[in-house]
């Protein structure tokens, strides 16, 4: 993929901020919160459940890096 469109969409972003402005927040979305113990717990049984499944690539003991190909 050629590095041209990135600039494209990039330029046509900076384009849309200098005529619109940034746009507000939205205030759902700002900041930060601490997760509940719920919140913990469901996730890490929801990791568990996905690491112990035969075709996880974690299962296998197999890592991968940003932007390789996981079917190679």
């Amino acid at each position: 993929m050629s590095m041209d469109i990135f600039h494209e969409i990039n330029n046509e972003c900076l384009q849309h901020l200098s005529h619109y402005g940034t746009p507000p927040a939205i205030p759902q979305w700002d900041g930060w919160r601490e997760i509940s113990e719920d919140d913990h717990y469901r996730l890490l049984f929801k990791r568990d459940k996905e690491c112990t499944l035969p075709d996880s690539p974690e299962a296998k003991g197999l890592y991968y890096y940003i932007g390789m190909d996981p079917n190679q």
